[in-house]
């Protein structure tokens, strides 16, 4: 099978000229009131000249406070947030959730969650701590920040650069209560996540892949392996999720006994995995499938 690499996402523009418009419309405003102090009544009598002059002073003071506020302050304010967002994200991609990654993103989100206008910051620090412990099989501890999700935030905009996180959302509650054998609950999630998982659908292989991954957990719950096996099986041609497909499969054939096929997977699985952190969950969820769990 000819191996392919998950294309790349694409960066959301159409939600960066809506910001743009959004914060330029105001710095407009502010501009139009500045100008009525700048041009006034007896400086130029003639209404209609004072008119044009107020909206053109108008129209580059609003450019001007809108580069002053974009490119000077927020970023002044905002930096120390996304650049320790930035760089924990960085450390779970390259290192897996060891211990020191772990407390990056704990103390990044207790210190995101304290401040109203960080809630971006502390949903996403709690969706990828619900990660690190879904995969410790800590599902308490999953399910504790899953829970901590604003989730009216997380959906509050209907945009592909808030989708990451809007599957990872389902997907966990999904996930979740299909690992502590809850199947009411997780059908009940796959019910309220159906349009979004509908329109997603086909977006990059990658959104495919958590939600396909969130269902294939249903399934592998009620004992389904052909169906699980059906799931996962598209997703071996990508590079970036071979990984977790071959640890599926190891699962899967574990739970029908073929310890020779299921200990072949999660040794391509050992393979797969780009440092000691995945090689050490590969070794968990092998002991656990082949315990029968």
């Amino acid at each position: 099978m000819e191996e392919k690499k998950v294309p790349e996402i694409k960066k959301d523009y159409k939600m960066k000229l809506m910001v743009w418009g959004a914060w330029y419309t105001l710095c407009l405003a502010a501009g139009a009131l500045l100008s009525v102090f700048i041009i006034s009544k007896e400086s130029f009598p003639g209404f209609r000249e004072r008119f044009l002059l107020r909206a053109a002073v108008s129209v580059v003071l609003g450019v001007v406070i809108e580069i002053i506020v974009l490119g000077l302050i927020l970023p002044a304010v905002g930096n120390k947030d996304r650049k320790h967002l930035k760089e924990a994200l960085t450390r779970v991609n390259n290192e897996g959730y060891t211990p020191e990654v772990m407390f990056m993103l704990e103390e990044g989100y207790a210190l995101s969650a304290n401040g109203s206008t960080r809630v971006g910051y502390a949903n996403t620090y709690a969706l990828y701590l619900c990660d690190a412990y879904i995969s410790q099989r800590q599902f308490d501890k999953a399910l504790r920040y899953n829970n901590l999700v604003d989730a009216d935030e997380v959906f509050r905009y209907q945009s592909i650069g808030f989708l990451f996180n809007q599957l990872l959302y389902y997907g966990q509650r999904i996930q979740l209560a299909a690992f502590t054998g809850n199947i009411p609950a997780c059908e009940q999630f796959m019910r309220e996540a159906q349009n979004l998982f509908s329109a997603s659908r086909g977006k990059n292989p990658m959104y495919d892949y958590i939600m396909d991954g969130s269902v294939f957990e249903y399934y592998y719950a009620k004992g389904d392996f052909a169906t699980c096996e059906s799931i996962v099986r598209p997703y071996e041609q990508y590079f970036e999720l071979k990984y977790g497909v071959y640890n599926a499969l190891g699962r899967v054939y574990a739970g029908r006994g073929d310890i020779k096929t299921a200990e072949q997977f999660f040794g391509r699985a050992m393979h797969a995995a780009k440092n000691d952190y995945l090689k050490q969950m590969t070794e968990r969820e092998r002991q656990v499938a082949l315990n029968g769990g």
